[in-house]
């Protein structure tokens, strides 16, 4: 199985993701040392047409002048049936705005039934395609207060998660029951080849 980590950064670990040999991480800075040092910016990218069974582009496309063509290259080098896996930040969580991110999105910035960008992305059909919405880091302050902080701020993370996503559309078109009220952290998606 071949996986690649698109702009790998330092991290070892993301979410459900342990990165380790049988990953190829990809990234711009020589000081992460990546498996290959490339710019996520240059088209085409350096890999054959239906090459990788997984790709995660973690907290990536936001830092691009062009994530859609990001997204329709890592879609080339998918193998059919192969998954795409997509963080970023929502608009709603303040770090969404930091000086080095190019631009920030909402939940459904990508989806092809209501923006733009979705419909250039989806050039040529996917199999599967979905939408999370986190509304906290797995790794969350709350978790270093010790084992009784750190079971309520998952039950209440886990709770406002799947009630965000229970509302779907209405969590960012209705900002004083949604996004005001509770920012997410990111956006999750995942689209199939």
């Amino acid at each position: 199985m071949i996986r690649l980590n698109m702009g790998s950064g330092m991290a070892e670990k993301v979410h459900n993701f342990t990165f380790n040999e049988t990953w190829i991480n990809v990234d711009s800075e020589a000081g992460v040392q990546p498996d290959v040092l490339w710019d996520c910016d240059t088209f085409p990218y350096p890999f054959p047409d239906n090459y990788a069974d997984l790709i995660l582009s973690h907290h990536l496309i936001e830092h691009l002048e062009n994530p859609i063509e990001h997204i329709k290259e890592c879609k080339r080098i998918l193998k059919v049936g192969g998954k795409l896996i997509v963080h970023y930040p929502h608009y709603s969580n303040p770090e969404a705005f930091f000086g080095f991110h190019k631009r920030y999105f909402g939940m459904y910035a990508f989806h092809p039934k209501y923006f733009n960008y979705g419909r250039d992305m989806h050039t040529g059909k996917w199999k599967g395609f979905s939408l999370t919405l986190n509304c906290s880091a797995k790794d969350d302050e709350g978790y270093r207060w010790g084992k009784p902080i750190a079971k309520i701020t998952r039950l209440r993370y886990y709770l406002i998660d799947k009630w965000i996503n229970f509302m779907g559309k209405h969590y960012e078109w209705t900002p004083l029951i949604g996004c005001a009220l509770f920012p997410c952290y990111e956006v999750q998606m995942e689209i199939i080849k």
